[in-house]
């Protein structure tokens, strides 16, 4: 039996064995470049907890995988954060850990990073599909951050956001499906702002010209938080050029599972038309 130590970063420091004894010291540069200590004994775990492959000197963080000597991911950023897409936390490795986040459950430090990563990651498949899909955010106690509920779909103009059914509802998440000249695509209908301010949470969604919106019920204001979201190519406003018929495939829950929500928590809105009317 071993046990691994690590520092606050989450990086393993050291393996202990059942009697207490140390077997195991390892050091890192600012980085992650491990320079002490046989990484195998700790189960190839090192920096930040991330298991390491000694052979191609390479972190794995889930999505994409990690080089420290240079401190630079190998891919691009999918969520296309910042200003350079493959450096690690915007070179500051001292205050920052990539969490990786890149499916519902993942846990985020912010509402901002949760809904980030819920229009990354589902408006590629609401756009392609042409339903609108919607999750609720919640704090994580155990794990210690923000995360949101697996996605429910809906229809081509109305949704039922999934939500958890322990933890209070932070914030609300939704798309708007594909590019259709009669709906208000890029801006919150009134139903969301009804549904926003009946919860007294805010609301985001992912739209189709690659937009991300929050709409703050204590203001009254939407504001934009990201622009570098999957975008529909019919959309004549779009604002980037992440193609959303390019993307993969992502899980989400049927509709059955969204017609129960619906009836227990009432939780649903229509998208708003061109000329203000609801729905069809």
């Amino acid at each position: 039996m071993r046990y691994l130590g690590k520092d606050l970063l989450g990086s393993v420091r050291s393996v202990t064995v059942e009697t207490g004894t140390l077997e195991e010291r390892y050091e890192y540069d600012a980085f992650g470049t491990p320079y002490q200590g046989d990484l195998a004994k700790g189960m190839n775990l090192g920096y930040t907890g991330k298991p390491y492959d000694s052979a191609t000197g390479l972190y794995n963080y889930g999505y994409r995988d990690y080089k420290p000597e240079t401190a630079r991911f190998t891919t691009i950023d999918p969520i296309r954060d910042g200003n350079n897409w493959f450096a690690y936390v915007n070179n500051d490795p001292v205050n920052w850990v990539d969490l990786w986040g890149l499916k519902p459950g993942d846990i985020f430090p912010t509402i901002d990073d949760a809904a980030i990563d819920f229009g990354t990651l589902y408006n590629d498949d609401s756009i392609r599909d042409n339903i609108e899909y919607g999750a609720s955010v919640y704090y994580d106690r155990l794990k210690e951050g923000y995360t949101y509920t697996e996605p429910a779909r809906g229809t081509k103009d109305s949704i039922w956001h999934s939500v958890d059914q322990v933890n209070k509802t932070l914030a609300q998440l939704h798309t708007h499906a594909a590019y259709d000249e009669k709906y208000k695509n890029n801006d919150f209908s009134r139903d969301d702002i009804k549904l926003a301010d009946k919860a007294n949470v805010p609301s985001y969604v992912a739209t189709t010209n690659g937009s991300l919106l929050m709409y703050d019920p204590s203001t009254g204001k939407s504001i934009p938080i990201s622009t570098n979201m999957p975008s529909d190519k019919n959309d004549p406003t779009r604002l980037n050029t992440n193609d959303a018929y390019a993307g993969e495939k992502n899980q989400s829950r049927g509709l059955a599972q969204n017609i129960i929500d619906h009836i227990l928590n009432g939780i649903s809105h229509n998208k708003e038309t061109a000329d203000g009317g609801c729905g069809k």
